[in-house]
């Protein structure tokens, strides 16, 4: 981002050029990725417990050689589930 100050008025510009990125999403190519997403869409899964958290849950497991995974969306879901699970009302 590059901000340019003139005399008459202040205004801050902003082109994709001037940017620095920390980090960028290593993304698959468009076209690669829409089959995936007309899958998601045939069956209107969009959050967790869908065909690929599963698949994925299964391929995980086989990989570490363990019977059971767990996959959350963050810390804090992780958390909450272990405070559940032990049986406590407080974090």
């Amino acid at each position: 981002m590059v901000v340019f100050i003139t005399q008459q008025k202040k205004e801050l510009v902003m082109n994709e050029k001037n940017n620095i990125f920390v980090t960028q999403p290593l993304l698959p190519p468009l076209e690669e990725f829409i089959p995936y997403l007309e899958k998601i869409w045939d069956n209107k899964i969009l959050t967790n417990g869908g065909p690929f958290h599963q698949q994925l849950e299964k391929a995980l497991c086989e990989y570490l050689g363990v019977e059971h995974i767990a996959l959350f969306t963050n810390g804090k879901i992780k958390v909450i589930s272990m405070v559940v699970i032990a049986g406590t009302t407080q974090c």
